[in-house]
């Protein structure tokens, strides 16, 4: 090999305690930009064959960065140009990859490969280069800017069927996170955020669990705080395309997470209840209908708070409500149910019978898509006319009565969980209708309390 070549093949390469290194002089016109007069980084490898690899994609992005900071390239671009490096890796069949991370991870044969690529039949342009080798520049977005992102273009589709009472709740519990996060380790961009700065963040959380005198945070809350910044850091990057080998969020969660169930009411307890009209008769009458509703459905107050009245079938053999999702119009609002198991027809029996003709008939007025409206109000007056069976109960405690009302009833455990709109926790393919509406309707038949038909008159 003449000297010439031996000379191009080590360029930019110098040799230190037997490791290789990168080192170039940067061009007399961007040193004052960058802060410095040459590039300087370890190849982390003793083998000559691997540190020229490296040293050619480190050159190349080197190239790349220099010839923009050159022309003056808007930095507004940035974002535009990295889709459309990601759009040409996907068409040249390969994963784009960081350059730093094509280095790390990747053996030489691999990235010789990618190298070779560009040798080829490859046309040789600057977005090519930049998806084959992994110099697009990444987009920076602090952790200000993400919940507007996560809204609006990543979970756009996802979330385009809540109503406006569940997109509130959505936007301001993902806004409380992330504000808590930035609170704790400060607006740093979302592809910088390193294991140091999530082990910060696990710290905030022990602090706070571990509070007993002060405002003292469960171990599940916390959980799923963390759980949440974990998915927005992975539908993030995989929403834009970033490579990224961990999940700095990930094995943060701590152990005793112990779900701790409302209490069901008890049958004597709802029984007084429903024979008593003059115990509920402060209770608007929207509200009071919401809560019977509950009674013989085991619904959930959101549930029953978005129904329509074409969803209420009286006039029917076997009457019934339907449990079904919305899809936003441009005239009207959507719904999103819990899951596809909250899909399902519930016979009407004894007293939310009653009620949902009566919501048929004239709605649910204020509360309609406010759930937490609702339950705000009928907790509040409960407690107050001291009618709650406990000071750990709540209006959800029918829905969990109702549950166990049907195992008192031997209604066996798949029909059980479809009434209640659970998934099987078998995780049993569903065939079937699961029973006709009749068949349901006898099955529940034996458990419908008796009321008093005052619990209904207007006040």
């Amino acid at each position: 090999m003449g000297g010439n070549a031996l000379k191009k093949e080590k360029q930019y390469l110098i040799l230190r305690n037997e490791i290789w290194w990168y080192q170039r002089e940067i061009p007399k016109h961007l040193q004052d930009q960058l802060g410095k007069k040459r590039q300087r980084m370890s190849l982390k490898t003793t083998d000559i064959a691997t540190a020229m690899a490296r040293r050619d994609i480190i050159a190349t992005a080197d190239d790349e960065l220099w010839s923009d900071l050159k022309s003056g390239v808007n930095r507004d671009s940035v974002r535009a140009n990295y889709d459309r490096v990601i759009a040409r890796a996907k068409g040249m069949n390969i994963q784009y990859k960081p350059s730093d991370e094509l280095i790390d991870s990747f053996d030489i044969d691999a990235v010789m490969q990618r190298i070779e690529m560009l040798e080829g039949n490859v046309v040789r342009s600057r977005v090519a280069t930049s998806a084959v080798l992994g110099l697009a520049e990444e987009p920076l977005h602090a952790m200000s800017e993400i919940l507007k992102i996560y809204t609006d273009d990543i979970m756009a589709t996802t979330i385009m069927n809540k109503n406006k009472a569940q997109r509130h709740r959505w936007e301001t519990g993902h806004k409380r996170i992330i504000d808590t996060f930035i609170a704790v380790c400060g607006d740093l961009p979302i592809t910088q955020i390193s294991r140091d700065d999530t082990l910060k963040y696990q710290e905030h959380f022990r602090r706070r669990v571990m509070d007993l005198k002060g405002k003292c945070l469960s171990v599940g809350a916390a959980n799923r705080e963390i759980g949440t910044m974990l998915t927005i850091y992975k539908r993030y990057h995989k929403h834009f395309g970033f490579y990224r080998l961990t999940n700095p969020f990930s094995d943060l969660k701590f152990a005793g997470d112990r779900y701790t169930p409302r209490p069901p009411f008890s049958v004597e307890w709802i029984g007084g209840l429903l024979k008593a009209p003059k115990a509920l008769a402060g209770l608007n009458l929207p509200a009071r209908m919401i809560t019977l509703a509950m009674v013989e459905t085991g619904m959930r107050p959101i549930e029953i708070c978005n129904i329509l009245p074409d969803n209420i079938f009286i006039d029917c053999d076997v009457p019934y409500v339907s449990v079904e999702g919305r899809v936003v119009t441009a005239d009207a609002d959507g719904f999103e149910t819990k899951s596809e198991s909250s899909v399902r027809k519930i016979p009407l029996l004894g007293v939310s019978l009653a009620a949902f003709a009566l919501i048929k008939k004239q709605g649910i007025g204020q509360y309609f898509g406010e759930a937490d409206r609702y339950s705000a109000a009928a907790n509040k007056y409960l407690r107050d006319k001291e009618l709650m069976e406990s000071a750990k109960h709540s209006v959800y405690s029918f829905r969990h009565s109702f549950k166990d009302r049907m195992i008192e009833a031997g209604i066996d455990d798949e029909m059980r969980d479809m009434l209640m709109g659970h998934s099987d926790p078998k995780d049993r393919p569903r065939y079937g209708e699961r029973g006709s509406i009749e068949f349901r309707a006898k099955l529940l038949a034996g458990m419908a309390l008796e009321f008093d038909a005052g619990l209904f008159d207007a006040v």
